[in-house]
């Protein structure tokens, strides 16, 4: 059974997505015109961090094989995406650069790669004792890389 979709988060990435035009089509402005600078401001301080964190709770990758998967989408898109642009400028730089329209797809690429590190590292704490007012509990963390338990 597949599950419901939950429309407040398909509401807010809408909302995230028109933010993006807006922010883009107001740029040329932003220097110009004080309240579009303002509203400028406003929009670029959390509608790319907001994305970045819904790309997280989203992100479905448990396995490496999943990764490559992901990682091999994305880079056939963006590679749908900046071919054309590569034959517009004619320059390879368009491919480094971080203000072409590609450059979310490579930073999801690689904040996937982490996520999939972080979800490998294997770090619990474990609080025994309960004495907090003189700070006397113990932690226990258990190391992943060098196997202690």
């Amino acid at each position: 059974m597949t599950e419901a979709r939950n429309l407040r988060l398909d509401g807010l990435k809408l909302f995230l997505i028109v933010l993006v035009v807006v922010g883009h089509c107001i740029e040329p402005t932003r220097y110009i015109n004080s309240v579009s600078g303002w509203l400028y401001s406003v929009i670029y301080s959390f509608h790319m961090p907001l994305f970045v964190f819904l790309s997280g709770y989203f992100a479905k990758i448990s396995s490496f094989a999943e990764w490559k998967k992901k990682g091999f989408k994305f880079l056939e898109t963006f590679l749908v995406i900046m071919i054309p642009q590569f034959l517009f400028y004619r320059s390879w730089h368009v491919f480094v650069n971080p203000e072409n329209s590609g450059w979310y797809l490579l930073s999801l690429t690689w904040w996937y790669g982490i996520l999939l590190l972080l979800r490998n590292v294997e770090q619990k704490m474990t609080v025994r004792g309960g004495n907090f007012s003189n700070h006397s509990f113990n932690v226990d963390v258990y190391d992943a890389f060098r196997g202690v338990r």
